[in-house]
């Protein structure tokens, strides 16, 4: 009896891309066996890798279509690159996108109902469309029970395994709620066990760095001795603006009643890192610039340099330069606290303003570093920059 060999990931990819044959079950079960994007070599550039999507209709779906939502490189202007097609005399739909070798990003996948003889639905909204878009459960990340659901990883991304590793235990030394308008401040303290120097890290949207993705265990087992004091933001859109736009009252609160209370339970931490994403990233530099002598490293990732006082929702225009957090930063005492912005090569509005904060950082003389990477407002690369980053502090 001849055993055939199983198809390589090219023969495969070429399969399903030019359809020069049906879909064999051979092919199928060796498409799974390969994991899912399947990745390829892309022979027209060597720092690219193709990644071949594919989705299948499951029983009873009235499916009109599928779009794949890639963060920022299929979503905005770029939806036409998510509308999945559905492959010959199949269930099968399939998407390719030509990206970096490093590239990180989360993704999903929307079944679109049928609309008639108008098509498939419309793309919904953003918040309704991660609602229903579902996780690919072939997805290598998903299936190692990532926080971050399925993953597009290039074979020279950065590496997510600590946060699906088994994590170490901590203690939670404080969970508290302070009556704060327009919304209520929770702030939580956990610290590694033991005794010992430790350092400590100020972090917004405790929501999630806490909730989801167990940051101060992750933390504790890749041997970093670091307390983390967590706020808490509110999950609605609007009301997290608010409370987290260089709020006064909730600086004020985090001076004269949380830091306190967080400093009692510790014994003389050691460095001081105030960290942040998107709103959280702003917030975190507007912190440190008002208060210097409290943080020694501000980490803002894909910082909204786009919010100035006053506003209450995004405006329409997010590139547009805002002086208010340019001069803020400026007027610090030089070298007060280290720097260190990123945001993603994807997020085209938003990373030409966090280059030109750079800038602005570094004339007014402060330590100052913006990287760029290969992906979009995404929580998966702030989860591997945020460990990178504390684990090369002093």
């Amino acid at each position: 009896m001849t055993v055939r060999p199983e198809p390589s990931a090219d023969a495969v990819r070429h399969c399903i891309v030019h359809e020069v044959e049906s879909l064999s079950e051979a092919t199928a079960s060796t498409l799974l066996s390969l994991g899912s994007p399947l990745l390829t070599d892309d022979p027209d550039d060597p720092t690219r890798v193709r990644a071949l999507f594919t989705w299948r209709s499951a029983p009873g779906d009235r499916s009109g279509g599928a779009y794949l939502w890639v963060n920022r490189l299929t979503d905005k202007r770029h939806v036409a690159l998510g509308m999945m097609r559905r492959r010959a005399a199949s269930d099968l739909w399939f998407a390719e996108l030509a990206v970096p070798r490093d590239v990180l990003a989360t993704y999903r996948v929307l079944p679109l109902r049928a609309a008639g003889h108008a098509g498939p639905e419309e793309i919904p909204p953003p918040r309704e469309l991660l609602r229903r878009a579902r996780i690919d459960p072939h997805n290598a990340a998903a299936l190692a029970g990532s926080p971050f659901g399925s993953l597009l990883a290039g074979p020279d991304a950065p590496r997510l395994d600590a946060w699906t590793a088994p994590a170490a235990a901590t203690s939670t030394a404080l969970d508290r709620t302070i009556d704060l308008c327009p919304e209520p401040l929770r702030y939580r303290l956990s610290a590694p066990s033991g005794p010992g120097a430790m350092d400590l890290l100020i972090a917004f949207d405790a929501d999630t760095w806490f909730d989801r993705f167990r940051l101060p265990d992750v933390l504790a087992a890749s041997g970093r001795r670091c307390a983390v004091l967590g706020i808490d933001s509110p999950a609605d859109p609007a009301a997290r603006l608010r409370f987290l736009g260089a709020h006064d009252e909730l600086f004020a609160a985090i001076t004269d009643e949380v830091l306190p209370a967080a400093l009692q339970r510790l014994d003389s931490p050691g460095r001081v890192t105030i960290a942040g994403q998107s709103l959280g990233g702003l917030a975190a530099l507007a912190f440190a610039a008002r208060h210097p002598r409290l943080v020694d490293e501000v980490l803002a990732y894909s910082p909204s340099v786009w919010w100035r006082p006053g506003l209450t929702g995004r405006p329409a225009d997010v590139a547009a330069r805002q002086d208010w957090i340019h001069d803020l930063i400026a007027a610090c005492p030089s070298r007060a606290f280290s720097i260190r912005l990123a945001s993603g090569a994807f997020e085209e509005e938003l990373t030409p303003a966090v280059a030109d904060l750079a800038t602005t950082a570094g004339r007014a003389g402060h330590d100052v570093e913006h990287t760029v990477y290969s992906g979009g407002h995404d929580e998966a690369q702030w989860a591997a920059l945020l460990l990178e980053h504390l684990a090369g502090a002093p």
